[in-house]
């Protein structure tokens, strides 16, 4: 191959990661009626139908798309899905968990960027954990709503609000639901179903597979 090949098919390649690039600069991470919470070059955006923030404007929103104009343009965005998505089709995130000794099954889990281990409790109908390991991980539970759970000890002060985000392997939500009880005690947290809903559980092999809709 001749010197001039080498730099045509270099600058050729150049070209197609730029412009795999910017078809991926917006992603739609979060979805509801008149509202979406982005990824726009990586940095999380939420905005509301009518508003603006860097460079990109909500038009409308619902539980399954967006729409919006970026770079004078008008796109509809699917959960999960980036502008690239028009072009190829999105990638399905999944990750597998190894069952435990008890039949349980643990992962480690970034709660807004902080990693912790966590079991996977389809029985919880949120993220649940103990004042302690809550204050480990720099969460103010204080500020949320404080309510009364029911435990094996007994009624016990709580608080439920929403973490910024919950990240277990590729698959991350963010405003995820939870609770924090007063005291040590789930001495594990628990990744429940304010997490868990929006996947497709499954079990293969003793694996458990968590897997984006």
């Amino acid at each position: 191959m001749d010197k001039s090949s080498v730099m045509l098919r270099a600058c050729l390649l150049c070209v197609l990661f730029a412009f795999q690039q910017a078809h991926a600069d917006v992603l739609a991470v979060g979805l509801m009626k008149n509202m979406a919470i982005l990824e726009v070059m990586g940095e999380k955006v939420v905005l509301k139908a009518g508003q603006s923030k860097s460079g990109v404007s909500l038009l409308s929103a619902n539980s399954k798309e967006a729409v919006i104009m970026y770079n004078g343009q008008k796109q509809v965005l699917g959960l999960g899905t980036s502008l690239a998505s028009e072009y190829s089709a999105p990638i399905v995130k999944s990750v597998r968990l190894p069952r435990g000794q008890r039949g349980q099954y643990y992962t480690s889990v970034k709660v807004n960027g902080r990693s912790v281990k966590m079991l996977v409790d389809t029985g919880a109908s949120s993220v649940a954990m103990s004042s302690q390991t809550a204050k480990s991980l720099g969460i103010n539970y204080r500020d949320g709503k404080k309510i009364r759970s029911a435990t094996a000890s007994g009624i016990v002060p709580s608080f439920s609000f929403k973490l910024d985000s919950v990240q277990v392997g590729g698959i991350k939500r963010y405003s995820v639901r939870a609770s924090v009880i007063e005291g040590n005690h789930p001495d594990i947290p628990l990744l429940g179903m304010s997490f868990l809903n929006s996947l497709k559980i499954s079990e293969d092999q003793g694996m458990m597979v968590l897997t984006e809709r």
